[in-house]
């Protein structure tokens, strides 16, 4: 038998069409999925939704990116019926910008 190593390669969904700004137009992410977005304006927000059938670690991060250069992000996590779960404003190593770890 031979065991040849997986090698892991994420895959990426971009956000949606704007307006992508509420949860009922978030764009939808598979768990294990890269999500890339990119804030238009200064006034923008890009939602996502991440629905998990079984425990895991969440793990969400904002940066600089190729858009509008944004300042200071402020990341939510909500739960099934929209209430805040966690959230951060600005991280330690990444200044401005938020990183929201969520262990399972």
């Amino acid at each position: 038998m031979l065991l040849v190593p997986a090698i892991a390669v994420a895959q990426r969904v971009s956000e949606a069409p704007e307006p992508n700004s509420s949860t009922t137009t978030a764009t939808t992410v598979a768990c294990g999925i890269e999500a890339v977005g990119a804030l238009s304006s200064l006034t923008d927000e890009d939602w996502y939704e991440l629905v998990l059938t079984a425990t895991a670690d969440v793990c969400v991060t904002a940066g600089p990116g190729a858009g509008v250069e944004v300042r200071d992000t402020i990341v939510t996590l909500l739960d099934g019926t929209g209430g805040p779960l966690r959230q951060n404003d600005d991280c330690v190593q990444a200044g401005f910008y938020s990183e929201l770890l969520a262990p399972a």
